[in-house]
Parts: C-alpha cells; sequence; structure tokens
C-alpha cells in the first residue's frame, strides 16, 4: 500500500505471511509487517525559495520500521524422531558404545532431538532512519542511515542452564534476544566528458550488538557469561609475550598444570591464585564473527556501446583466532606451510611474534581452541 501526497509526504504499508514446514502445524505461519514515511524537504515552498539551497536537487528524510523472520534452523525438531544405530560413530556421536552380543554389534533404537512443540519463527524488529540527497546538478550523491535492531525469541538450544546429564539433543527454543545498532554511509558521483560517462560510488557500515536476554546459569564464572556481551565475543587467555630465559620461567607460575618453556607464551594470572588456569579467561574480543566495519568501492565507464566496471569490497575491525595447522608450525607429520610463521622465537630471534615451533597441539602455545590476546 502506497500513499503520497503533493509529492512530498510519502508513506508506504506492507504485510506479508509466511509459512515454514521446520515449525509445527500450530506455530508455522508468521505474519511480519512494515511501515515507512518519507519527507521530500526540497519540494517544500520554502526550501524551493532559498537561494542558498539552489546546489541541493532532492532532500527526502525517511523513516521506516518492520519486521521479518527466520527460520534457519534443522528441520522437524518438532517431532519426536528416532535412528537405527548399529557399530560406533566416532565423528558424530564419540561416546555411543553399542551393545556386543557373541562379538557382534547389535541395532540401537538411538532417540532424536527432545521435541518442542512450540518452536516458531526468529523476529527481527528493525528501525531505521535516513536521509537522501543529490546535489550539483545530480552529480553527487548522499545516503545515510542509522538503524536499530531487534532480535526477539532467537532460535538457539538451551545448552547453558541444562547439564550435558540432560540423556537428550536439546532442541532449539524461542528464548534469547539481542539488539543491535549501527550507521550506513553511501557516497556517490557521477558525470560524463562528451560521450565518456563515469559514475563512482562508495559505501561504509559500522554495526556492533549486544546479548540482552539468555539462558545463563547462576554461579558460572564471568568469562562464562554471554550476557551483556556481543554475539560472536571471543573469551581466551591475556598474553603478555614470550618468555624470554630460563629465570623468567623459573620466576613465574605454573600454566595449565606445569612450567612452560622457553620461547612460550606467558599468560597473564588474571584471578591471581598463584597458577594458569582455566579460571584466567577473560572476554578477549567483541568483533570474531562478523566484521565491525564492511565497505566497498564501485565505479563504472561507458563510452559508445563499451561499459566497464571495477568492484572491490573489504571489512575490518574483526579478530580471528589462529587453529589447526595456521597455529601450529610442525603438525604431526604434516609440515606447515604457512609463511608468516617463520617469524618464530629462538635465541637470535627474542622479538619475534609467535612461539617456538611445536609439533602438536599438546604444549602451552597450543592448547585446543584456546584464543590468546597480546597485551
Amino acid at each position: 500500500l502506497n500513499y503520497g501526497y503533493n509529492n512530498r509526504y510519502l508513506l508506504e504499508a506492507s504485510a506479508r505471511k509466511d509459512g515454514s514446514y521446520r515449525f509445527g502445524k500450530s506455530q508455522r505461519w508468521g505474519l511480519f509487517p512494515a511501515v515507512s514515511a518519507g519527507w521530500r524537504i526540497s519540494e517544500e515552498p520554502f526550501f524551493k525559495e532559498t537561494r542558498a539551497f539552489d546546489f541541493i536537487d532532492n532532500l527526502k528524510l525517511r523513516a521506516s520500521v518492520g519486521e521479518t523472520g527466520n527460520d534457519k534452523i534443522s528441520s522437524f525438531q518438532f517431532l519426536d524422531s528416532y535412528t537405527y544405530m548399529q557399530g560406533k560413530y566416532p565423528d558424530i556421536w564419540p561416546d555411543f558404545f553399542p551393545p556386543v552380543i557373541e562379538n557382534e554389534s547389535q541395532i540401537n533404537l538411538v532417540s532424536g532431538v527432545f521435541p518442542n512443540y512450540d518452536l516458531t519463527w526468529e523476529k527481527l524488529i528493525s528501525k531505521n532512519i535516513g536521509l537522501d540527497a543529490t546535489l550539483f546538478n545530480n552529480h553527487v550523491g548522499i545516503e545515510a542511515d542509522y538503524f536499530f535492531r531487534t532480535t526477539k525469541d532467537m532460535l538457539r538450544p538451551r545448552i547453558l542452564s541444562i547439564p550435558a546429564t540432560c540423556g537428550r539433543k536439546l532442541p532449539d527454543e524461542n528464548y534469547a534476544e539481542m539488539k543491535s545498532k549501527g550507521v550506513e554511509l553511501t557516497l556517490s558521483y557521477r558525470g560524463n566528458v562528451n560521450s565518456f560517462g563515469y559514475n563512482f560510488r562508495f559505501n561504509i557500515s559500522y554495526a556492533t550488538n549486544k546479548l540482552t536476554k539468555l539462558d545463563v546459569p547462576e554461579g558460572i564464572a564471568d568469562y562464562q557469561n554471554s550476557l551483556g556481551k556481543p554475539l560472536n565475543a571471543t573469551v581466551g587467555y591475556l598474553a603478555m609475550g614470550l618468555f624470554q630465559d630460563q629465570k623468567e620461567v623459573d620466576d613465574w607460575v605454573n600454566q595449565f598444570g606445569s612450567k612452560p618453556n622457553v620461547g612460550d607464551i606467558k599468560y597473564a594470572d588474571v584471578s591471581g591464585d598463584g597458577e594458569i588456569t582455566e579460571g584466567d579467561q577473560l572476554q578477549i574480543s567483541d568483533n570474531s564473527g562478523a566484521p565491525l566495519v564492511v565497505y566497498g568501492f564501485s565505479s563504472n565507464f561507458r563510452w559508445k556501446n563499451f561499459d566497464a566496471d571495477i568492484f572491490f569490497q573489504g571489512a575490518a575491525k574483526r579478530d580471528i583466532m589462529l587453529g589447526e595447522e595456521a597455529m601450529v608450525f610442525f603438525r604431526a607429520e604434516v609440515n606447515n606451510s604457512f609463511a608468516y610463521l617463520n617469524d618464530y622465537w629462538t635465541p637470535e630471534n627474542p622479538g619475534a611474534k609467535y612461539p617456538r615451533p611445536t609439533i602438536d597441539y599438546s604444549n602451552n602455545n597450543s592448547q585446543n581452541k584456546r584464543a590468546h590476546k597480546t597485551h
């Protein structure tokens, strides 16, 4: 539904109804409305009568609010399901040991996910205010937006507050909530010289988020509590540098139950208990998932019946954690091929970026799934 008055005041409303087979019959359908409004300030009489605004061809203020749905989860979690299994499945179920009768593995009936009959749509409520402008005979374009989003009824399994001894795989539930906000800016320029035309376009966005509702159990350590933190926050140990000599090793605390070696990473004793353990972890990054900044540049050139396009995009403000071969210099019998690891610690290279080379994950520098942040 669209409405416009005097080419100045604009209103648009819409609604869509979506259904998904991933939800039960009573929860299958979702209604998602949206409404937007615009004010073309450049069409107002006071604007046209002001000579100082002559360089502005179009100026529009707009605002919108809308809701969309998400159903991207595993299918049929609202059904009670069972699976026939025989033998061991180390890749998908390492702790499963089938019964054996007369030296033969028996067929088992294994329960699937615990059914959730109330499973339904995750909802994203988006609010936006923006400004559009074209200047200097439509050569220059500006688009600026500020948005605020609330994700309600997030689809996540309640694995934090329910112990692993539950006995069955837990289904997704509509219980978590996340708020995000950000800005977007697009600048463009277009022109021509005789039969040669060109245009350039640059865009950049910055966005943050934090979890505002989560199933946080009582009595957990601060580093285990994701409430109030970004969705993709990384927990790990704070690295203070590398051990340079044996005296520095002897004067420091045990790390993960033993003394480290010269050239190893030196971790901060955050808890102050005189040893490095899991309790010394903390949030070391709030942008290890989607980057906080995304930008892009595009251009187009036209001459008679020929045209050419150039496109470039990038991201910034994102931390990543090295893993697998990217983290360990030698892994079992597989040699690492990443050139950056050549900057490893030796007595002749004390200012190295990476610790001494090792052959597996069992040492101080490559504890499995542990992140390190340089202080």
